[in-house]
């Protein structure tokens, strides 16, 4: 098993009474903690019993939405 945390951080900025701009950061996999894959179980693989995969690291999206 694995235990996982995202973070998300948003800010709202207003301009006048019609118009705004939001910004917004996601960070996915927030410690960076090594998520292994299953190891090889077919016993005539020369790779037998190795983990070979790994999943994806950290994870950082941004992004700006402007309303009006």
């Amino acid at each position: 098993s694995y235990w996982n945390l995202d973070l998300s951080l948003s800010k709202d900025f207003k301009f006048h009474e019609r118009y705004g701009l939001k910004f917004r950061a996601d960070m996915f996999n927030a410690t960076n903690s090594v998520r292994l894959g299953n190891p090889i179980l077919q016993v005539n693989n020369a790779l037998f019993g190795r983990i070979t995969a790994v999943f994806p690291a950290r994870t950082m999206q941004m992004a700006l939405r402007f309303t009006f």
